[in-house]
């Protein structure tokens, strides 16, 4: 095997070890700083999350492709959110606006604020 596979074999997977990494991150930071905050304000107890997806917009109603994650200034990053509302179980999407690895803003898709 020569060096050039070599380095491709730790380097791709490294790569891809580190967007989840990211992604990640910026999911704990927005859940923390943002979402259980304005949760917990609002009467309401948070459960759980769950990534949406690469391609995935959740509730929101726009349509996303593979260009808009390439050419896309602003990438976005879509969470479901569990949360309790008068002991009944309800779900939202979260949409995590960033630039670079900054959280910009962050938009409920039921209008809760």
């Amino acid at each position: 095997m020569d060096t050039l596979n070599i380095i491709a074999l730790i380097l791709f997977p490294t790569v891809i070890a580190l967007n989840v990494l990211i992604v990640r991150s910026i999911i704990n930071r927005a859940l923390n700083r943002f979402i259980k905050p304005t949760l917990a304000s609002n009467g309401l107890t948070f459960i759980d999350h769950n990534w949406a997806g690469l391609f995935s917009t959740g509730d929101f109603k726009s349509q996303f492709s593979f260009w808009d994650l390439v050419i896309r200034s602003e990438p976005a990053i879509f969470v479901y959110v569990a949360y309790y509302d008068n002991n009944v179980k309800k779900r939202i999407t979260v949409r995590i606006d960033t630039v670079f690895l900054f959280i910009q803003r962050v938009i409920y898709s039921n209008g809760l604020s």
